[in-house]
């Protein structure tokens, strides 16, 4: 009895295999890059991820999940994202804010990013994962960055003077054009001027003596 009942299930579980669903392998390709790769101590890093899609296929992105092992401070963070769409040859970027903790200065630290997606002929997502490394660096201080803008104002406060005093002596420079003599009357006696004694010119239109040397009238 035993001997004909083992074969049944063997050829049952073989047409079951035959006839069943098939899982198809994942074949979709989304490279994964990341921007900075160095951080600053202490403050809110922008951190940028951007995954492109180098497959044939649209992939369906489930889940994304960046993880950061910093050592020196004896904790991870880690953030996720919502599902989208990759259509094929297309970018997705995606940006998180991320706290730093106090580090060392110089010290590098791993990350660690994690794609769940599945394209159209997929019938399970698969999750892939991608590694990489930030340095760490100290934050300039208030100070410093005080003392630079301070430093940046004086000298665009300095390059205007320069300019104004440039404007200035160029102007002063140029020729003055020579004041134009007035014609003097015939048959009228010369005088001499009373303030410096050279002869005076007489003016008909305007009935006066006319001294060119001072350039005034008596």
């Amino acid at each position: 009895m035993r001997r004909r009942v083992l074969p049944a299930i063997l050829v049952l579980g073989l047409a079951l295999c035959a006839f069943g669903p098939t899982v198809t392998a994942n074949h979709w390709s989304v490279p994964v890059t990341y921007s900075p790769t160095t951080v600053f101590m202490e403050s809110d890093q922008v951190f940028t991820l951007t995954l492109r899609n180098d497959g044939p296929d649209p992939v369906a992105v489930s889940q994304v999940q960046i993880t950061f092992d910093w050592v020196t401070s004896g904790f991870r963070y880690t953030v996720s994202s919502s599902a989208f769409n990759l259509a094929p040859a297309n970018e997705q970027r995606l940006t998180r804010t991320i706290p730093v903790p106090r580090l060392v200065a110089g010290s590098v630290h791993s990350l660690s990013i994690f794609v769940t997606a599945q394209t159209n002929g997929d019938l399970f997502a698969e999750e892939k994962a991608y590694s990489g490394q930030v340095t760490a660096q100290e934050t300039p201080p208030p100070q410093a960055i005080a003392g630079a803008l301070l430093l940046c104002g004086a000298g665009l406060i300095v390059g205007i003077v320069v300019l104004v005093l440039i404007i200035v002596l160029v102007v002063r420079r140029r020729p003055r054009a020579p004041p134009v003599m007035p014609m003097a009357a015939p048959g009228v006696a010369a005088q001499a001027c009373p303030t410096c004694g050279r002869p005076l010119t007489f003016v008909s239109q305007y009935q006066r003596w006319y001294c060119s040397a001072e350039n005034k009238y008596v």
